[in-house]
């Protein structure tokens, strides 16, 4: 399929692990979408399945599909990966056990030209065993750009990856870090605070896949290793909140840092309980924890900065009691949702 060389170029990025159930779905939601001038960038993360295999095959039959394949990194890398490939002017990211309305990238580029946006916002489906669910932000054409600022920072905004494009020049010497889980969390707030212009289509067309047993977020509540790598990775993420948000001046330093400061003392209470993390991301956290002690937390936090501090046995049975009632609450909401 030839390019519209008038239209500017969106690449778009799909790391691509163990998902040979739901590949061919979400490429062809991509190959058919109405908005042509794309750039397929399928970066194969040493899938051990036939995710690669079928990759190669689509590549096959559309010009426009590029596949990296490498040694397994994770998405964070995967996505670095895809980014360094990329030459369109605008960049998108698509999980590969989701898909897409074929007409979502031409809604989005339609409001890039209309705004002169960097970034273009839009709502999404959340898939559920309990059905299709839309997430509405209830927002429409450009707004401030210091109230999306603030709304990403409060996480008002979610931080996704996927219902969103960005001007590329944006990941200009910013990368993902390579941190388990919550990398979109991480760098958000940096993008937001280099766009100049940022808008909301109020189309729904992205699909949020929640049944993909394999997918790290419906896997890590119920590995305890994964786990405590999952807190720390949230303790990043909101601490880069934090920051951005002292060097904006903005109203929400406060509660971001609060956020923060409840990650670190969990991701240490789990770290204790299961020692996953390296010296040197123990440190970070007992730093950052000491040099945030007049933060005001809940009594449950000081209680557990306690056990953290003090008792790997008193941690350990709260990591378990809180296992215990994560696979309890998530068996309730199966049987709900059934009803």
């Amino acid at each position: 399929m030839e390019n519209d060389l008038s239209r500017p170029l969106l690449s778009v990025i799909v790391p691509v692990y163990r998902v040979e159930t739901y590949l061919p779905k979400c490429l062809d939601s991509l190959v058919g979408q109405t908005y042509a001038d794309l750039e397929i960038i399928l970066v194969d993360d040493g899938s051990p399945d036939r995710s690669g295999a079928i990759c190669d095959e689509y590549a096959a039959r559309d010009s426009r599909i590029v596949v990296i394949h490498q040694e397994n990194r994770g998405a964070s890398q995967a996505r670095n990966a895809g980014l360094d490939r990329a030459t369109g002017e605008f960049v998108a990211f698509v999980d590969s056990d989701d898909y897409l309305d074929f007409s979502m990238y031409e809604n989005l580029m339609k409001a890039v030209v209309e705004y002169d946006a960097d970034i273009v916002i839009s709502d999404f489906f959340v898939i559920l065993e309990s059905g299709v669910l839309r997430h509405s932000s209830g927002l429409q054409g450009d707004i401030p750009l210091l109230q999306a600022q603030e709304q990403v920072l409060a996480d008002r905004l979610p931080s996704y990856l996927w219902n969103k494009i960005y001007r590329r020049t944006l990941f200009d010497g910013i990368r993902y870090e390579r941190i388990r889980g919550f990398e979109d969390l991480q760098i958000m707030p940096h993008l937001f605070r280099r766009a100049r212009k940022v808008a909301f289509v109020p189309e729904a067309g992205y699909y949020y896949n929640c049944l993909n047993l394999n997918a790290l977020t419906a896997t890590f509540n119920h590995v305890p290793e994964l786990n405590v790598e999952m807190k720390y990775g949230m303790f990043v993420a909101w601490k880069e909140h934090e920051t951005v948000a002292r060097e904006l001046g903005s109203d929400v330093v406060g509660y971001a840092e609060n956020r923060a400061v409840k990650c670190a003392i969990g991701a240490l209470v789990a770290d204790r309980a299961h020692s996953v993390l390296a010296p040197a991301e123990r440190e970070e956290l007992t730093g950052y924890l000491e040099s945030k002690k007049t933060v005001i937390v809940s009594g449950k936090h000081r209680m557990l900065k306690w056990f953290a501090r003090h008792s790997t046995v008193l941690c350990r049975l709260y990591d378990y009691g809180s296992f215990v009632w994560r696979r309890y609450r998530a068996k309730r909401n199966k049987m709900t949702s059934r009803t």
